[in-house]
This record gives structure tokens, sequence and C-alpha cells, in this order.
């Protein structure tokens, strides 16, 4: 479905996409104006609210690529602590057993 966009947004549609291939390109370069670029985009991207949302997946990753990069911030998946049956509180659950030695018939 394409969206109709007014003269206005397509003219800035256009720009952004321009200075997206731009800020690719000072991405690979490590360019020490990105941040300034950055913040060039994100007023538009501010002015033009609509513009976020015709914005393809690619498209979005540059700005991201740019915006992890400048800040040096790497997101990290936090490991998972499992508990140990014991600790847990199912010692001997296959038994029927609760850590207490209590069997779970006797809570029925």
């Amino acid at each position: 479905m394409e969206l109709e966009l007014s003269e206005e947004l397509q003219q800035m549609h256009s720009k952004l996409l321009g200075d997206l291939g731009e800020l690719q390109a000072m991405l690979l370069r490590a360019d020490p104006d990105m941040p300034n670029y950055l913040k060039m985009i994100h007023t538009d991207l501010a002015q033009y609210p609509e513009l976020v949302h015709i914005l393809t997946d690619e498209e979005c990753n540059k700005i991201y690529a740019a915006l992890m990069q400048q800040s040096q911030v790497q997101i990290a998946v936090k490991e998972s602590k499992t508990k140990t049956p014991k600790a847990a509180g199912i010692k001997k659950a296959d038994k029927g057993l609760l850590a207490d030695g209590s069997s779970v018939a006797d809570l029925l």
C-alpha cells in the first residue's frame, strides 16, 4: 500500500534518504563530524515525525548503527540465573516431595 505524501514531505523524505547514505559513508570512515550529522537527522525526524513511519528497517538500522558507534554503547543480553532444583525448592520433585521433606499429597 503506497502512502500519499505531501510535496513537502516527499522532499524531506528524499533529503533524509540522501542523509542516510551520507551517514553510512561517515560510519564506514569513522568521520568525526558524524555526531553533528546525527543531530541534523534527529532534528529533521523531530520536525517531520511522519518520516519515521515510512522508513524501512534497513534505513532505521543505518541510524541505529551510527548511534551505537557514536555512543559506544553495546547491548548485552543478561544471562539468566537458573536455580538448581534444590534452591528452587524441588529437591525431590520426581518423588512428589518438597524441599522440607513433606509430600505434595500432604498439602492437598
